[in-house]
């Protein structure tokens, strides 16, 4: 994958380390059909900068916490998310393994073996939290 640069998607460096920051804390790096970074947050502003700054989707979310506070969630999909992971995974440090393995599933084709395979090793990840 070629290096792209935060001048390039319009993000100054404290806008990724802080971005990388959530992402660190509440991301979730998925692969079901395509490559997806996710964050779910009791903050609104919170998603709704991710979206500002970084595109993907934004909403809310059906279910609320055991606090009953509402529960909002911003996403990004396939290519996009891809070239996310590409730019942020410097500033990453807990997360940094699960952006590199998104970024390693487009080199082989939906339903591999490959590609299932890190399927598989995104979802323990996400078990050990």
């Amino acid at each position: 994958m070629e290096t792209i640069r935060l001048e390039e998607i319009g993000l100054k460096p404290t806008e990724a380390a802080w971005a990388a920051g959530i992402l660190d804390g509440e991301g979730c790096f998925t692969m079901r059909d395509s490559p997806c970074v996710c964050v779910e947050s009791t903050s609104r502003e919170t998603t709704e900068e991710l979206f500002r700054m970084l595109g993907g989707n934004c909403s809310a979310v059906s279910r609320r916490t055991n606090a009953d506070r509402a529960v909002f969630r911003w996403r990004i999909y396939g290519k996009n998310a891809i070239k996310l992971c590409g730019v942020l995974k410097a500033y990453m440090r807990e997360k940094s393994h699960q952006a590199e393995l998104l970024i390693h599933s487009l080199r082989f084709p939906p339903r591999s073996a490959m590609r299932n395979s890190i399927k598989s090793r995104l979802k323990k990840f996400k078990k050990a939290e």
